[in-house]
């Protein structure tokens, strides 16, 4: 889970970056479409890293009640 953690705050890290380069005033639009694109699949990867962090969260809890 270590690495995945890892995994998951390099992209939050990086999505970060990629939403302050878009705060500046001047923009390159050609940079800036693919940038947007790189978050775009930043965005998708974490969501579907959460989603999975989520399943493995119900299965635990799942487990707990039937052993409580």
């Amino acid at each position: 889970m270590s690495n995945s953690k890892n995994n998951l705050t390099q992209k939050l890290s990086e999505l970060e970056k990629l939403l302050e380069w878009f705060e500046q005033d001047d923009l390159d639009i050609e940079q800036a479409l693919e940038k947007y694109e790189k978050g775009q699949e930043l965005a998708g990867s974490i969501r579907e890293q959460l989603s999975s962090i989520e399943n493995k969260i119900t299965v635990l809890e799942k487990r707990f009640d039937k052993e409580s």
